[in-house]
C-alpha cells in the first residue's frame, strides 16, 4: 500500500506544487507595499521594534527604509520622556499612504491579497 502523499497521479502533484507556489509569490510585498506599511506603523511615535513587528519587516530593510524615508520626509523622528528614538509620519507621509491606499482601491480585489484588501479601509491618520 502507498503512502498518502503518493496515492495522487503524478501530474496531479506537480499542478498542485505549482499552484502552490503561483499563489505564494502573489503575497509578496513591493517596495511601495513596505513604505506604506512602515508608514502605518509610525501613525503613532513608534520605536523601530514596533516598526518590526507592526510592519513585519526585519532590522537591516527597517533600518534601510527609516533612513530613506527620512531623507525623502515621510517619516521624521521625536524623542521620548526616557530619551528613545521614535518614529513618526509626516503630513507628507500621509499624503503618501493616502494616495497610496487610493491607488490599490482602483485594482481588482484579485490582484490584492484579502489581508493588504482588509488593511486599506483603516485610516491611521483620521
Amino acid at each position: 500500500m502507498l503512502p498518502a502523499y503518493q496515492t495522487e497521479e503524478p501530474a496531479q502533484q506537480v499542478q498542485g506544487n505549482l499552484r502552490s507556489k503561483l499563489s505564494s509569490q502573489a503575497k509578496n510585498r513591493g517596495r511601495l507595499d513596505v513604505v506604506a506599511d512602515i508608514l502605518d506603523a509610525c501613525s503613532r511615535p513608534a520605536t523601530k521594534n514596533a516598526i518590526l513587528i507592526r510592519a513585519n519587516v526585519n532590522s537591516v530593510t527597517a533600518t534601510h527604509m527609516l533612513a530613506q524615508m527620512m531623507d525623502t520626509r515621510l517619516v521624521d523622528t521625536v524623542m521620548d520622556e526616557e530619551g528613545r528614538v521614535s518614529y513618526i509620519g509626516t503630513k507628507q507621509g500621509a499624503v503618501f499612504l493616502d494616495s497610496y491606499r487610493n491607488l490599490t482601491a482602483m485594482l481588482t480585489p484579485a490582484l490584492l491579497p484579502e489581508s493588504r484588501a482588509m488593511r486599506l479601509e483603516v485610516d491611521p491618520f483620521a
